[in-house]
């Protein structure tokens, strides 16, 4: 009887939760997440002159700044029709590749449980969202910039989702669909039910844009990953983002396999989150 009375005192609050959710509010906020026992932090913006658009999920960089990338993203917002949500995996909560490879594989390649993935905080945002706005099937694109676009990629990867378009910006390093390739670099060593043929299959069907600014080429850049495996896809961002593109094509072409990918590139434009945002081409590679 007690269990019943506990159980039915937790289905009131979910209740309760669920009808107070308001909408958000027109103009920047933040609000708060309740993600698999994380509390996630999430900027929006909503248009003053917003009707019934899409939600856009930015993912941050390796900055953390998640308050800055909602900000650049009100422009696209405005233009597009979109609502913003930027969630902040901060540092101390989602160290390294907690983030940047979503915490799925643990150093000795062995699949860590779904509860402990970052990937699944991110659906949790958006139903959060829908709640709020009583829009139980609003769609969502994705577009995360530099260690964003490496998360936007290994999400589109290894987490199921509805997206209708996910863009990777910018990533120092991508998931390239080979078995060669391995620790965080390519499929090599992942588990079966993550790797294999189905793993690669799922990857190339997926709607993924690669999103590339081609000033974006400086070897030597201070957060570019130079390490020797990074450098196998290619001297720089840019190499490297056309690189995985052209591999992936190719692999989808010789298996006769769908292929949903879309590479977008912005002239003039080099490490730089604020203006790939507002770069017109980001409308494109946003397009589902």
């Amino acid at each position: 009887m007690k269990r019943l009375i506990l159980l039915l005192g937790l289905l009131a609050v979910q209740v309760a939760s669920a009808a107070d959710a308001v909408p958000l509010p027109v103009g920047k906020s933040r609000v708060e997440c309740e993600a698999g026992g994380v509390a996630i932090q999430v900027f929006t913006y909503k248009p003053a002159k917003y009707r019934d658009g899409p939600l856009l999920v930015v993912f941050h960089g390796k900055n953390r700044n998640a308050e800055d990338y909602r900000d650049w993203a009100v422009p696209l917002a405005d233009a597009q029709g979109y609502v913003v949500a930027a969630p902040l995996f901060d540092e101390k909560r989602f160290p390294g590749d907690a983030y940047l490879r979503g915490n799925v594989v643990s150093k000795d390649g062995t699949l860590k449980p779904k509860s402990e993935w970052t990937f699944p905080k991110v659906l949790k945002v958006i139903e959060m969202l829908r709640a709020a706005e009583k829009k139980p099937a609003w769609p969502y694109l994705c577009i995360g910039h530099s260690a964003g676009g490496q998360f936007a990629e290994r999400f589109a990867a290894f987490q199921p989702n509805e997206a209708l378009r996910i863009v990777a910006a910018n990533p120092g390093t991508h998931l390239f669909p080979n078995e060669q390739m391995s620790g965080g670099y390519g499929f090599g060593g992942l588990p079966a039910s993550l790797g294999g043929d189905e793993g690669l299959k799922r990857y190339l069907a997926a709607p993924l844009t690669i999103y590339l600014g081609t000033a974006d080429n400086d070897p030597k850049h201070q957060s570019l990953d130079n390490s020797s495996a990074a450098k196998l896809q290619g001297p720089h961002r840019l190499a490297r983002g056309r690189a995985c593109f052209e591999a992936s094509e190719k692999l989808a072409k010789e298996r006769g396999w769908p292929f949903a990918w879309r590479k977008v590139e912005t002239p003039g434009i080099a490490h730089e989150g604020g203006r790939m945002l507002a770069a017109p081409e980001a409308v494109q590679a946003l397009r589902p």
